[in-house]
């Protein structure tokens, strides 16, 4: 990997590092929102599924007291509970269309979320796959430095140029040790006396001649 390369992965990474903190908070953000969503709508206890219950209830309560009403010959009566039951309706159907409305937003937004989390999380996966990767290809790269420069002139190279030289020694007196034990005495002492003799014969020689 050649440093600008690295440099320009390193950067990158840096900045998803950030990009990951953000988009959390973001995310984070969105849940709480999507909370109180869920809260209104919530089937036991949210505050919107208990306004539609109760206005579901008081309809009910208001065409019964038109019934009545009209059993007992009382039409004004009769009309005053039916409007009231139109007006209580219309707020449910309002109300009804918030509650649908917020479940649609609810599925679609729970949805996003999902996919933006593992969005997430699969660039925190690459980051910390990167970073070790990255270590790994330092420690590496140091290693073949270091091998490299395991030459002659460093430490290693003179204790290996010291072994050769022990070798070298070794083999030398080896070798002068095998010569010496060649040599026979019975020749060289021969050859001494030879030499005496020679010597003798010139003695003579010289005497013969004046010299």
């Amino acid at each position: 990997m050649t440093e600008p390369v690295k440099e320009q992965l390193v950067s990158t990474t840096e900045n998803a590092r950030f990009d990951v903190v953000e988009a959390n908070e973001k995310l984070g953000e969105f849940r709480k929102k999507l909370a109180k969503l869920m809260a209104q709508n919530d089937p036991s206890t949210g505050s919107l599924t208990k306004q539609i219950k109760t206005l579901t209830a008081n309809i009910a309560k208001y065409g019964r007291l038109a019934a009545t009403a009209v059993e007992a010959g009382k039409d004004d009566g009769a009309r005053a509970a039916l409007t009231k039951k139109s007006q209580l309706t219309t707020q449910l159907s309002g109300l009804q269309k918030v509650w649908d409305d917020n479940e649609k937003v609810i599925a679609t937004m729970r949805d996003d979320i999902k996919q933006r989390q593992g969005l997430v999380d699969s660039a925190q996966g690459k980051i910390a796959v990167f970073e070790v990767r990255s270590a790994s290809q330092e420690i590496r790269r140091s290693l073949v430095e270091a091998k490299t420069g395991l030459g002659a002139n460093d430490a290693f190279g003179r204790l290996a140029s010291l072994e050769d030289h022990y070798d070298n020694e070794d083999s030398e007196l080896n070798a002068l040790e095998t010569l010496a034990g060649d040599v026979n005495d019975d020749e060289l002492l021969a050859n001494i006396e030879v030499n005496s003799e020679v010597d003798d014969e010139l003695a003579r020689l010289k005497v013969s001649l004046g010299k």
